[in-house]
């Protein structure tokens, strides 16, 4: 029965333990009673009444302060589990917001650079040193259509000496190897491994290349394409997908201000040509008003000189001779 007791006040806490125990000492006052004497006892059968009477409660609140310990450590327990997992939860979100702030950061630090700047050369050189700080890879190049629908390369890091002497002596077609695959389909080219390089490498340059990792974005607008920067690396590291996808993102703001670069440059040259073109016409109409000023100090000349060539000659002729009559 004590047994009994202890589970009842261990599983219902301690207020069912002690109504337990009350209802085990009734039982127990009336079990031990002498036949047909209701709490008559023996001597013997008295001391275990007397016994239960104290154990039965003690063993009630025995149990009932160990089950109010276990709840409570188990309350503890999944108190500091909530406590743990909103933890890692706040600690998932910060490094997320700080991810999204990188992310950010990194987009304003490539649009920043690519509006502030007016020099297509310096565009170009600014914005692949972003996208290789963006990426953490080590290597890219930039290369520029031209209008014989060709591609030039325009910057590079990490570059190999054959690759850009290849790439800077000879013509490079559109659809021809890694950017001019890029640059013909006006789609973002990611070749995860050495294997899939070596399937559109078709130039021998760029295949003897140890190169394991490329990616290749079209810098499209107005559905023309620009330019193809490209990043790579010869090392087993994979940038992240998201950073690739920012990149991208960009892709669209680097044409623009390549092309927006290109027209200032083109008006620039278009000043310096039109400067030029006044130069030489005010230099020519400055000749002509000499030689006019010129021939009007000769004519004025030749009419002084017949003005004084008249005078001489009445000079010379003369008073009239009178004529008389005879």
């Amino acid at each position: 029965m004590l047994l009994a007791v202890f589970y009842a006040a261990f599983a219902g806490g301690l207020r069912v333990g002690l109504v337990s125990a009350v209802l085990s000492f009734v039982y127990h006052v009336y079990f031990f009673s002498a036949p047909g004497h209701l709490l008559q006892y023996t001597p013997e059968n008295l001391k275990r009444v007397i016994v239960l009477a104290v154990a039965s409660p003690a063993f009630a609140l025995l149990a009932g302060i160990l089950k109010c310990r276990a709840d409570c450590a188990h309350e503890i327990e999944r108190s500091n589990e909530v406590l743990k997992a909103q933890s890692e939860e706040q600690n998932k979100s910060e490094e997320e917001i700080k991810t999204i702030n990188e992310d950010l950061l990194a987009i304003n630090r490539i649009i920043t650079a690519v509006t502030r700047l007016s020099d297509t050369k310096e565009i170009l050189e600014t914005v692949l040193d972003e996208a290789l700080s963006l990426t953490g890879l080590e290597g890219g190049t930039i290369c520029m259509a031209t209008p014989q629908n060709t591609l030039q390369l325009a910057a590079h890091r990490a570059t190999s000496e054959a690759t850009i002497l290849d790439l800077t002596t000879n013509e490079i077609k559109v659809g021809d190897c890694l950017c001019g695959e890029c640059a013909r389909d006006h789609k973002t080219l990611i070749l995860q491994n050495r294997e899939a390089v070596l399937k559109f490498a078709t130039r021998e340059a760029t295949g003897g290349e140890d190169i394991r990792f490329h990616a290749a974005f079209p810098l499209i607008i107005g559905g023309k394409c620009l330019g193809v920067l490209c990043v790579f690396t010869r090392t087993d590291k994979k940038p992240e997908e998201r950073r690739l996808k920012l990149l991208e993102t960009v892709t669209a703001q680097i044409a623009l201000a390549v092309q927006n670069a290109g027209f200032f440059e083109e008006t620039l040259r278009n000043a310096a040509v039109l400067e030029d073109r006044v130069k030489e016409r005010t230099a020519e109409l400055e000749r002509k008003i000499a030689e006019i000023e010129r021939l009007n100090r000769l004519f004025v000349g030749r009419e002084l000189r017949m003005k004084e060539l008249k005078e001489r000659i009445k000079e010379l002729e003369g008073p009239p001779i009178p004529l008389h009559e005879s």
